[in-house]
């Protein structure tokens, strides 16, 4: 299940914790930011991006960005500097929110400490609910330490001052988004966030299921979106450098 907001776009900015296994399921902390804006990396140019990130960053960052107007996984370096590692993934939502996808990405990803993750048109509660199809339970981390500054927070924060000017009020329409026409501002450990979160992935495996029935009658699945088996990303690219993957393990 998709939220689009009212067809308004809006992007919710995430930094993961490593998954830990807590009784059969992947238990990932999350820091979220919700941005009322289209994401825009290049509002100056790349190199001024970059340097930006080198501020905060030591070296490395990869930013992957999810969205369903996406249908082929590609990726770019940020500037020219050869003393940094910032690149930008994109992957189709479709692609992303799948079984090898998931495993690459989020539980085998040794390196998910220097990522940001941006997903186009999904709020919190959808993002939350999508993630649990594949046994992960994403959580704001321990009450008994949400006191305490974590690594978790620190990076999305780094990411947002390096990108955007964060004043008072930016930070207040993320805490608070019903302010700004979003009412998916309540406390998700609750047990009617729960309930909710529970019908959501019903709604979701019903979907999953009516498009495996589809498949298995011929239908073809979305162009670009073809999964393999092999783990090694093509070599080659375009005049600007980007390059297009048929694969995941490329994080």
């Amino acid at each position: 299940m998709n939220n689009n907001n009212n067809n308004k776009t809006f992007s919710t900015i995430i930094s993961f914790s490593f998954p830990r296994l807590i009784k059969g399921s992947y238990n990932i902390i999350a820091s979220s930011h919700y941005l009322g804006t289209i994401f825009e990396p290049y509002r100056d140019t790349p190199d001024m991006l970059a340097k930006r990130l080198e501020t905060f960053f030591d070296s490395t960052l990869k930013i992957v960005i999810i969205a369903n107007d996406l249908t082929k996984l590609s990726t770019s370096k940020i500037g020219d500097s050869i003393s940094n590692d910032f690149m930008i993934f994109n992957f189709p939502s479709e692609l992303f929110f799948s079984t090898i996808s998931i495993e690459e990405i989020l539980i085998k990803n040794k390196s998910i400490h220097q990522c940001i993750f941006i997903f186009k048109d999904r709020d919190y509660r959808d993002i939350v609910s999508n993630l649990a199809l594949f046994n992960i339970i994403v959580s704001g981390g321990s009450n008994t330490k949400k006191h305490i500054l974590s690594p978790i927070q620190l990076r999305l924060a780094r990411f947002l001052i390096a990108i955007y000017p964060m004043t008072g009020s930016n930070v207040a329409n993320s805490f608070h988004p019903d302010r700004i026409g979003k009412t998916s501002g309540y406390d998700w450990t609750t047990k009617k966030a729960k309930e909710e979160i529970a019908t959501d992935i019903e709604f979701l495996l019903k979907e999953n299921r009516d498009k495996e029935e589809l498949l298995s009658q011929g239908a073809q699945a979305p162009a670009g979106l073809k999964i393999t088996n092999s783990i090694s990303p093509p070599k080659g690219g375009d005049s600007k450098g980007n390059r297009e993957f048929h694969t995941i393990s490329c994080l």
